[in-house]
């Protein structure tokens, strides 16, 4: 049984019903789906081929060219390109997050120089510091939940 391809198309409305979604010689365990009629059914295939796609060559250490390789024939992916926009998307989604957590260092940063700025802090002896902070740490044992 092959990958399913109803996600590869895209419509806008007026009911229609569509009963297979698959190529002719794949069976489909999905079931119908109903489209507006008076709708052009295109493939995101033919989408991007009709829109100006930009394309780069790019070089893969072995390693990297055998796991794409590999999610491509596991069906994850239909070809490279599309596990490559993947792992490019994932990348834009933790630089995101990086710099989310970079902004809320510098808050953090912020407060604790205008702490001192103001002069909220306390001062700790070199000889008492790993009791101060030991005292800071919340304990493990018995009795600690």
């Amino acid at each position: 049984m092959r990958r399913c391809r109803r996600a590869r198309f895209s419509a806008a409305f007026n009911l229609r019903d569509i009963s297979r979604c698959c190529r002719i010689d794949v069976d489909c365990l999905c079931p119908p789906i109903i489209v507006p009629s008076n709708t052009q059914i295109v493939s995101l295939d033919e989408r991007q081929e009709n829109m100006a796609v930009p394309t780069r060559n790019i070089s893969l250490t072995v390693e990297q060219d055998a796991f794409v390789e590999r999610v491509v024939k596991a069906g994850e992916y239909q070809n490279a390109s599309e596990a490559i926009r993947d792992a490019l998307r994932v990348l834009q989604q933790k630089r995101r997050e990086d710099a989310l957590k970079l902004r809320a260092l510098r808050q953090q940063i912020k407060a604790g120089l205008d702490e001192l700025e103001r002069g909220d802090f306390t001062e700790v002896a070199e000889a008492e510091l790993d009791d101060y902070l030991e005292r800071l740490t919340p304990r493990r044992g018995k009795g600690a939940h």
